[in-house]
This record gives structure tokens, C-alpha cells and sequence, in this order.
């Protein structure tokens, strides 16, 4: 069961990834007002091994803490359990940036019953954006991936950078399945400790 909170947790600001699990022991959800109600979804450590993402998150919190958000944001909060190990996944667990997927799968495990469920909610709501934020293994540029040749889309990557992939497989990828809900990029932010990249995504994160 994705947990839900509509406040941060104590302590979650300053929290390095491999310590999430001690507040937060699982997937969650945190809903948080602003200014303008159309809220910015943001996925964050669907890979435990990539932590940019709660770090921007993070940046971005701070920045906001004394003052309300310019926008609702609903922080999604992906695999906390292999974070506290340093690792992509648990052995026992499916990469959690393939189970974004509607309906029923041949021995589907809970996590992919939980994500189906809230894409249907998130399909509820009027989005604004979806952004996806990971990390590379390897020395790259920093890029933004989208599954739609749709202006929206290359236009949200264009903010991040002008280096762009346009990909529609494989299945199951948390940016394809909510580019059918609203405008939605990944963003590959170098690798882990980057501090360029971090910078880059948390300016990009703020202007959206």
C-alpha cells in the first residue's frame, strides 16, 4: 500500500536517501498545497541507487519552507527499501520505473496493483506536468526523455536542456504512462553526486 501524507514528515528535509527508510518505511505520496491548485507530479528514488531526485526535491522544499508553494505538488517517493541499500532494486522487487501500467499482469505483485491504482486516480485530476528524475551510470550530458513529438513536451524537456531522447519503449516507464495524462519528462541529471546536474534540475524543477 503507497502511503499518503499531506505534510512532509519531521526530519525529511536533511534526510539522505539511505536514511528515507527510518521516516518514511515505503512507497509514498505526499500532497502538498500552493498557489496555484493544478499540481506538478514528481517522482523521485524509483531507482534506490539514484538519489538526485530526493536532493532536488529537498532543494526545492527548502527554498519554499517559510513562504507557500507557487504550485501544488504531489511528491512521489518511489523505493525507499533499496535506497536504505544503496541499489537500483531489491532482488525480490521489479524495477520500480516498469510498473507503470494500467490493468492486470500475469503475477503482478503488489507494488504493480498499488501503481495501478494511482494512475487511475491521477487521471482524476487536471495535471500540470509530470516530471521523472534519475541519475546515469555512465559520463553523459545532461538530457530529458519524452514519449510524445508533442510541442508541450519538447518544449518542458527544452527547459532542462536542449539535448533530448525521444523513446517509446520500454513499457512499463513512469513518464509514458503519464504522458497520457498531462505533459511529462524524465530527467537524466548525470551521475550520482553531480552537483551540476542537481543544480540544473532543481532551477528547471522551480521554474515548472
Amino acid at each position: 500500500m503507497i502511503k499518503r501524507l499531506n505534510k512532509l514528515p519531521e526530519g525529511f528535509l536533511n534526510c539522505p536517501a539511505e536514511d528515507l527508510h527510518r521516516i518514511i518505511p515505503d512507497s509514498t505520496l505526499i500532497s502538498l498545497e500552493g498557489k496555484r491548485k493544478q499540481p506538478l507530479f514528481l517522482s523521485v528514488l524509483l531507482h534506490g541507487n539514484e538519489p538526485t531526485g530526493l536532493v532536488v526535491a529537498q532543494n526545492i522544499l527548502k527554498q519554499y519552507q517559510e513562504s507557500e508553494l507557487p504550485r501544488a505538488i504531489l511528491l512521489f517517493i518511489g523505493n525507499v527499501k533499496a535506497a536504505s541499500k544503496g541499489l537500483r532494486r531489491l532482488q525480490d522487487q521489479p524495477d520500480y520505473n516498469r510498473i507503470w501500467l494500467e490493468g492486470k499482469l500475469a503475477n503482478e505483485s503488489e507494488i504493480h496493483h498499488d501503481i495501478a491504482e494511482l494512475l487511475h486516480e491521477m487521471a482524476r485530476l487536471s495535471l500540470f506536468a509530470s516530471i521523472d528524475i534519475h541519475n546515469n551510470t555512465g559520463i553523459n550530458p545532461h538530457y530529458g526523455c519524452v514519449n510524445k513529438l508533442d510541442p508541450q513536451f519538447l518544449n518542458l524537456s527544452r527547459l532542462f536542456s536542449r539535448t533530448m531522447i525521444y523513446f517509446v519503449q520500454p513499457g512499463g516507464v513512469q513518464s509514458k504512462a503519464f504522458s497520457h495524462l498531462c505533459p511529462a519528462v524524465t530527467l537524466e541529471c548525470g551521475k550520482v553526486g553531480d552537483e551540476f546536474g542537481i543544480q540544473l534540475a532543481t532551477h528547471f524543477v522551480d521554474q515548472v
